[in-house]
């Protein structure tokens, strides 16, 4: 969008912010919500802002260290090197790291999994002007995230349509179980760093340091082709609007709770 624009990118990175803005920060919220919306909301005050020194960005007023800058969109440069959190910088330690180029439009990984899956929202479309296979697209998710410092605690991936919510822990459940064949739509990965805190690594069956992780592909072979050739049978898919609209308007005399 900026390149659309011809200017750099502003830029601003915020230290000492309340709780709930780091909460945020990290969190998926809706289209067209801001971050100081969300907090407001969720706090139940407004968050006070304040602009930033060098450009129009607004920042929590709060702040004990805001950095300002801007993000070129005409250079480039290595990424690194980066200070860890045990001491140390290696000075030649620098990377450049493009983008992946996988058709992946988004990620979470659901509390349920105890943090060990993760599910990818796959953008079917352009999976079809690809023209992958079923193998070659797990093989090259599971290439791309299990050889990442990221990836280390990952141990499922879990590849979904479009259709399904990747945050909710139930939908991803739902393609999981009625879409992925075990065995025949997963590919395993057993020579890549596994976790061993997870108790099927550290008191299972093999190595606890390798291994033990596999792409589940719950995405089913029409979409690969010309997209999904079914419909939800569910509430929302399976009844006219005239329908649906009554029983929402029944809803609390019926004695359920409000759908609010």
């Amino acid at each position: 969008m900026w390149k659309k624009e011809g200017k750099d990118v502003p830029w601003a990175l915020c230290f000492g912010v309340p709780p709930a803005a780091i909460m945020a920060s990290s969190m998926p919220i809706p289209d067209g919500v801001t971050e100081a919306g969300y907090v407001s909301a969720m706090t139940g005050r407004p968050l006070e802002l304040v602009k930033s020194d060098t450009n129009e960005l607004y920042v929590p007023a709060n702040s004990e260290i805001v950095f300002e800058g801007t993000l070129s969109i005409t250079k480039t440069g290595d990424e690194g090197p980066f200070g860890e959190m045990h001491g140390y910088v290696f000075p030649a330690d620098t990377h450049k790291f493009p983008l992946s180029g996988l058709p992946i439009m988004d990620a979470f990984s659901p509390s349920e999994s105890q943090v060990t899956w993760v599910a990818l929202k796959v953008d079917t479309r352009s999976l079809r002007e690809l023209k992958w296979t079923l193998k070659e697209l797990q093989k090259k998710v599971g290439d791309v995230v299990f050889a990442h410092k990221a990836g280390h605690t990952i141990h499922r991936l879990v590849l979904v349509g479009e259709d399904i919510d990747v945050y909710d822990g139930k939908d991803v459940m739902w393609a999981f179980s009625t879409r992925c064949r075990p065995n025949a739509d997963e590919t395993f990965f057993e020579n890549v760093r596994g976790f061993p805190l997870i108790p099927y690594m550290s008191h299972g069956t093999g190595p606890p340091n390798k291994g033990g992780k596999v792409v589940s592909d719950a995405l089913l072979p029409a979409e690969y082709i010309f997209g999904a050739d079914w419909v939800a049978a569910d509430f929302e898919n399976s009844y006219p609007e005239d329908i649906k609209a009554k029983v929402r308007g029944r809803w609390e005399s019926l004695g359920f709770k409000s759908l609010d």
